[in-house]
């Protein structure tokens, strides 16, 4: 059995100090190591030119979502399986597979895991998601959050705290099964998995495999019924508001007014109209 590791050292907290270590002694010489430590280092090249080499059996991710995004690049429809060991940030990806948070369990599954497909997003025919893509205010705080050199739960919610009220909802023309939607929105989320991470669920009737977005769309507001929208946010049922649009489709056009977006938590600008269709059961992971 061999096993190739992508350890991110700048993503999420610093439990992933120890991996590196741990891994070694566990694997010894039947594993290789990729460190990501720069973001112009294209993680997904250095993957691709390891495995067209090396024959792995598996592949070790230890990182974020982000981190994830990254490594996957190179494996879409190969059947190479991912084990996650989640220490970035939200680790939407891992909660939404139900993969320990804890190290220790993390690392039991490499081994003891069942294999799982799931979708992936496809971005203008060039990018990819795995968790959700998101444009306006969630977008805006994916820029705001990558701006700053402290990372976790609290700092996005600083973040969120600070921009919520000045934030402005955003004309969008979306495109959903041959029907056209003008609608001025808070926010749009397109979600292959459950949450954003941390646990917060946007799109709770997600499933990672049915070949299916869901899209959770958040229209303008007053603001003081901001306290209501956060309470069902946080309890998953903010889809079910009447400030709320919930879809499911495998293909989604947008024109958005801003060139602001994110996907799988990672701050990036694109052009202004956004296609999105699914590749069905594209990767393989390790779960409980």
């Amino acid at each position: 059995m061999k096993y190739l590791c992508v350890i991110n050292p700048i993503s999420g907290d610093i439990r992933k100090k120890r991996l590196e270590k741990t891994l070694k002694e566990k694997y010894k010489e039947n594993i290789d190591f990729i460190f990501w430590a720069t973001k112009e280092f294209d993680i997904a090249k250095e993957v691709e030119k390891k495995i067209s080499i090396i024959n792995y059996n598996k592949i070790i991710i230890c990182g974020g979502d982000g981190t994830i995004n990254r490594v996957a690049r190179a494996l879409i429809n190969k059947d190479i399986p991912l084990a996650i060991i989640p220490v970035g940030s939200g680790n939407g990806l891992a909660r939404a597979l139900n993969i320990p948070i804890n190290i220790n369990k993390s690392l039991k599954l490499i081994d003891s895991g069942n294999l799982r497909k799931i979708d992936v997003g496809l971005i203008n025919n060039s990018e990819i998601f795995l968790c959700t893509f998101g444009l306006g205010f969630d977008a805006y705080i994916a820029h705001e959050f990558a701006k700053s050199k402290k990372r976790g739960v609290f700092t996005y919610f600083k973040k969120v705290v600070k921009n919520v009220f000045t934030h402005k909802a955003q004309n969008f023309k979306i495109y959903i099964d041959n029907k056209e939607y003008n609608i001025k929105s808070f926010f749009i989320n397109i979600a292959n998995i459950n949450q954003w991470g941390f646990n917060i669920k946007v799109a709770p009737k997600a499933c990672v495999n049915d070949g299916l977005f869901d899209i959770t769309i958040v229209k303008e507001f007053k603001y003081i019924e901001l306290p209501y929208l956060v309470f069902m946010l946080l309890i998953g049922k903010l889809h079910l508001t009447h400030r709320s649009l919930y879809f499911k489709t495998n293909h989604v056009k947008i024109i958005s007014p801003s060139k602001l977006c994110h996907y799988d938590g990672e701050a990036v600008e694109i052009n202004d109209i956004v296609e999105i269709k699914v590749i069905p059961s594209g990767l393989t992971f390790i779960t409980p």
